[in-house]
C-alpha cells in the first residue's frame, strides 16, 4: 500500500464534476474544533460511505496551494460564519525520509507564507514527514498570525 498525501483541490473538483451530495457541513464541524482540546479529528464512516470524498473536500477547503472558493460557492458551508476565516489558509509541506522540522524550515526559508500575505489573520503551517524505515509519520504545526503587519 502506498503513502498518500492529498494536497490541492483536483480530487474535489473531479467529485464536483459529477453527481455530488452536499456534505460541506463537515467543514463547519471541523472548523469549530480548531484551537480547542478537540482539535484532532478522525473522519470515520462505514465502508463505501464517503471517507475519501470527505478527505478531498477538506483538502480543497484548507489547502493554501489552490483557490477553491468556486468549488464551494453553491454549498451550504458558504453560509457559515467560519467559511471565510479558514478557506485556503493552511500551508502543507510533506517530506519523505527527512523530518517535520525540516518541512517547517522549508516553508520559512522559501517564504511560502508570502503566498498568503494578503490574509490578516491566522495561517496554519503544517510539516509532515514519513519515515520509510519506521513506517511512521511525524507532524509539526505552527500558527502564524497578522501576516499583513510583518
Amino acid at each position: 500500500m502506498g503513502t498518500y498525501i492529498n494536497t490541492g483541490n483536483s480530487g474535489f473538483q473531479r467529485a464536483r464534476n459529477g453527481e455530488y451530495v452536499d456534505k460541506s457541513a463537515l467543514i463547519s464541524v471541523t472548523n469549530s474544533t480548531l484551537n480547542t482540546e478537540h482539535c484532532m479529528s478522525c473522519v470515520s464512516r462505514c465502508r463505501r460511505f464517503g471517507k475519501s470524498m470527505a478527505a478531498k473536500m477538506l483538502c480543497a477547503y484548507y489547502d493554501q496551494s489552490c483557490d477553491s472558493r468556486h468549488l464551494f460557492e453553491d454549498l451550504k458551508i458558504t453560509g457559515d460564519a467560519s467559511f471565510e476565516q479558514h478557506l485556503n489558509k493552511i500551508l502543507l509541506e510533506p517530506k519523505y525520509d527527512n523530518s517535520a522540522n525540516a518541512a517547517i524550515s522549508q516553508i520559512h526559508k522559501k517564504e511560502y507564507t508570502g503566498k498568503v500575505a494578503q490574509y490578516d489573520g491566522q495561517v496554519i503551517l503544517v510539516g509532515i514527514n514519513y519515515d520509510p524505515k519506521t513506517k511512521r509519520h511525524e507532524c509539526r504545526i505552527e500558527k502564524v498570525t497578522n501576516l499583513l503587519k510583518k
